[in-house]
């Protein structure tokens, strides 16, 4: 994958011949999958359709990175997304080749070539992806022309920079987008760049123009990118070598906290692009935690009882299927909806998360996402049971159905499912307090545990009985019966079926 190539294979799409005259506008610290298939192709479709977005430099955050850096190189910052997936219910699976990158830096061994780019008036934004771990405070030494070891370091050192070069004018301060995943991730990080600023006794000039004309937005991303296994089953061929080459589904997500005067820069929004300059990102946080991360964890306990493997396994049953779906239309939507200001973006964000579960070419393990499922249900379920109760009387009888079988998997007989939870222990010494009764006083003291739960769920209305009509269910009929059974007596209302 060389620009030479491009030019000599007029069948390859590419908007190379439109990138290579946008200037530089951007650098990136992190070089990996994610950003390949997420920031760097944003950028790329707004430089295609003929609005300067942008150029990226890379830099790679970590000498580990050093490796891909060399690939951008070699193959002139050039490399290929494979959007494969679903979207609006119809199955996508197309290649595209991105030219967003102009150039690759690894500032452990190009340190001066990395601090030449603050003194590039013109670079004014900043998006990084260095992992949860990237945005830490760690003590260190500032030394004029050496490397320093982390992020957060090398950006303090990057902004002092460019303030020397441009004599501490406002108008040369940066717009900084992290997109790690962490909470108030850009806040996080401002102050570790503060931190770091009066550690090193910089000149408290630079300090106020650092807080007074540099701007770090909190941010939340979500897309599912992963490295190209050309090996895979059913992987197609690319008709070259590419080492950078990213799997991506169709979905994409950027909530960007502020930044509203990146908009004339970056038209996402009129080019149909998922990227959203808001004045608070917590609607988006929510929806993502309670809609996508609520649904995951309610299924993957039923699945793994009823050996599936995979989500993709769970949304091929017709009764899970439908289960999933009535769950978040019926119960998850309605109560999220109620404390976000747009609500079509809510349901057009729920109708993405079904397509996304039913993604053919993805393969997300139950396993993987019934790890910690009790301490993820506390976050991801629990709230929206007691607020729908609190809203409406009576608990979800779904996401009752959702705790039962959280409950069931604790069973000291699915020891052998192999989930990954301290908090199973707990659950499961109830279970053996009571192993041949109707499990009635169980599902109450299981319910009562909110050291797991955070609460305690037996004292919302209806819940424990739920809980137990579903266990027996399961213990008498199979877990498949059982959520068929649920289903028929617990119908969705047509106004939740979408």
């Amino acid at each position: 994958m060389t620009r030479d190539l491009l030019s000599s294979q007029s069948d390859l799409h590419t908007s190379c011949h439109i990138s290579q005259s946008v200037p530089e506008r951007i650098l990136q610290i992190g070089e990996g999958v994610f950003l390949r298939g997420f920031a760097d192709w944003l950028i790329d479709r707004v430089n295609a359709a003929g609005h300067v977005g942008g150029r990226i430099v890379i830099a790679a955050p970590r000498p580990s990175g050093a490796r891909n850096i060399e690939c951008f190189r070699k193959q002139d910052g050039l490399y290929t997304v494979l959007l494969r997936g679903i979207e609006d219910g119809v199955t996508v699976d197309r290649q595209e080749i991105v030219s967003s990158v102009s150039r690759a830096i690894d500032p452990h061994n190009e340190w001066p070539d990395f601090l030449a780019c603050a003194r590039q008036r013109e670079i004014d934004v900043v998006i990084s992806n260095t992992t949860e771990l990237g945005i830490q405070y760690v003590p260190q030494a500032y030394v004029a022309g050496q490397v320093q070891q982390t992020y957060p370091a090398k950006l303090a050192a990057y902004l002092y920079e460019r303030y020397q070069a441009f004599a501490g004018d406002p108008q040369a301060g940066m717009t900084v987008l992290p997109c790690e995943l962490i909470d108030d991730n850009g806040a996080r990080l401002r102050d570790i760049v503060i931190r770091h600023s009066e550690d090193w006794a910089l000149p408290e000039a630079f300090v106020e123009w650092l807080k007074s004309y540099n701007v770090f937005c909190n941010t939340l991303v979500d897309r599912i990118v992963t490295p190209f296994a050309p090996d895979a089953d059913g992987a197609p061929q690319l008709p070259y070598a590419d080492q950078l080459a990213v799997v991506a589904e169709p979905f994409h997500m950027w909530a960007i906290e502020g930044g509203d005067h990146l908009q004339t820069r970056w038209p996402f929004a009129e080019l149909g692009l998922s990227v959203y300059f808001v004045p608070r990102i917590e609607d988006y946080r929510l929806q993502k935690v309670r809609v996508l991360n609520g649904a995951h964890t309610a299924m993957a306990c039923l699945g793994l009882l009823a050996q599936k493997q995979t989500v993709l396994d769970v949304m091929s049953h017709p009764v899970f299927q439908a289960f999933v779906e009535e769950l978040i239309w019926s119960e998850i939507v309605p109560i999220v909806g109620s404390q976000v200001g747009d609500s079509e973006v809510l349901e057009r964000f729920a109708r993405d998360v079904i397509d996304r579960f039913r993604n053919p070419f993805l393969h997300h393990a139950l396993t993987s996402i019934a790890a910690n499922s009790l301490a993820k249900a506390r976050i991801r379920l629990v709230p929206t049971i007691v607020e729908y109760a609190a809203c409406r009387g009576a608990s979800p009888p779904l996401a009752a159905a959702a705790i039962a079988m959280l409950c069931y998997a604790c069973y000291p007989s699915h020891e052998q499912m192999g989930i990954e939870d301290p908090l199973r222990v707990r659950l499961a010494e109830i279970w053996r307090n009571d192993l041949d009764a109707d499990a009635s006083g169980t599902v109450t003291a299981l319910l009562q545990a909110s050291d797991v739960w955070g609460c305690d769920l037996a004292a919302l209305p209806g819940l424990p009985g739920m809980v137990q009509e579903v266990i027996r269910l399961a213990r008498e009929r199979g877990v498949v019966e059982a959520i068929a059974e649920w289903l028929h007596v617990n119908p969705a209302s047509e106004t939740a079926r979408r």
